[in-house]
């Protein structure tokens, strides 16, 4: 009897441990997007942390938190849902706008849907696929083992600034 309570306790305990951060995610109701704590793995060994969002099997990615890593400049007024600055080159703006869902940089301009972005009160987030098409960024989200791969042909600022 005493071994029994034992296994039930420790099943009782694993499942609280398993769940207690699924709990406390900030979550509306009827809304299926969860906040997702994840590793960012850039070639070379770079990583950092990050929350990106997950709706469905689409992963959304913090503009401020990844260009803030890669040091790409950013400004993002979140009142206007809008994301500028200048991509590897000063004379290189990027716009990201949430509210007339349009995106340009490198001298094309490409439409976004209510799929693409999420904006919120602390962040504008990305559609992982959208970085690929804007800024040659390949992200790819891996849920299994929570962590975002990000691959570029492009000499990141992050890697000038190590030479």
């Amino acid at each position: 009897m005493p071994v029994k309570i034992l296994r039930v306790g420790l099943l009782f305990a694993m499942v609280l441990i398993l769940t207690a951060g699924t709990a406390a995610q900030p979550v509306t109701p009827g809304d299926s997007t969860i906040l997702v704590p994840v590793g960012l793995d850039l070639k070379g060994g770079l990583l950092t942390d990050m929350q990106i969002l997950v709706r469905g099997e689409r992963a959304f990615i913090p503009v401020r938190a990844l260009f803030d890593f890669l040091k790409v400049p950013v400004t993002i007024d979140l009142a206007t849902g809008r994301a500028e600055g200048a991509y590897l080159r000063s004379d290189n703006p990027y716009v990201i706008d949430a509210t007339n869902l349009l995106a340009s940089a490198e001298g094309r301009t490409i439409s976004l849907t209510g799929d693409d972005i999420i904006a919120t009160r602390d962040e504008l987030y990305l559609y992982e696929g959208v970085f690929a098409d804007l800024f040659g960024l390949t992200l790819r989200y891996n849920p299994r083992r929570l962590d975002v791969s990000l691959k570029t042909k492009h000499r990141l600022p992050l890697f000038q600034e190590r030479d």
